[in-house]
């Protein structure tokens, strides 16, 4: 844009701005897993992009995350078509970068997916879990929607940082 708006040879000064800006972008890391403010709406990361865990739930945020992550229009499928997800009625199962996840639909399961998981995401408040990392209704109503990011360690990142108080946001 700015390359068009200059005027004569100096719109040439702002090309190593742009690509450095475009190398940024390229090296910005994705999220590996996402989680909406309200949990009713999560996603996995897969070999061709993204799954999410409905597509009738939360569709304005779907669709901001899919601009986000600059994915293709037309790959939005639910993790049961893809993702490598195992799922039943009451979880569902993943293995992601070495960790195991697990989204938990049903609180009867959890004591055995606590065990199994590393990481435990529900939209249904959970217990704590001493060995695993847990993401639940109560997780997303303090401190908004999740970002979590699988490396050598499991980083978690919340849209409101404890300790930051915002203008719009009521007193606790």
């Amino acid at each position: 844009m700015i390359l068009l708006l200059g005027v004569g040879k100096i719109r040439y000064l702002f090309l190593p701005f742009l690509a450095s800006f475009a190398c940024l972008i390229a090296v910005v890391p994705k999220p590996d897993i996402l989680v909406s403010d309200d949990a009713e709406l999560m996603s996995i990361r897969d070999e061709h992009g993204y799954a999410f865990s409905t597509l009738r739930k939360n569709k304005f945020v779907r669709e901001q995350w899919k601009e986000a992550l600059a994915l293709p229009y037309d790959r939005v499928v639910r993790w049961e078509d893809g993702a490598g997800l195992t799922c039943d009625e009451m979880a569902c199962r993943s293995e992601l970068k070495g960790r195991n996840i697990s989204f938990v639909y049903s609180p009867e399961i959890f004591a055995q997916e606590c065990a199994w998981a590393d990481i435990l995401i529900s939209s249904k408040p959970l217990p704590y879990c001493e060995t695993t990392r847990v993401i639940d209704r109560f997780d997303v109503y303090a401190r908004g929607a999740v970002a979590v990011f699988i490396d050598e360690d499991i980083n978690i990142r919340y849209a409101i940082h404890r300790g930051k108080d915002r203008p719009w946001m009521l007193k606790r």
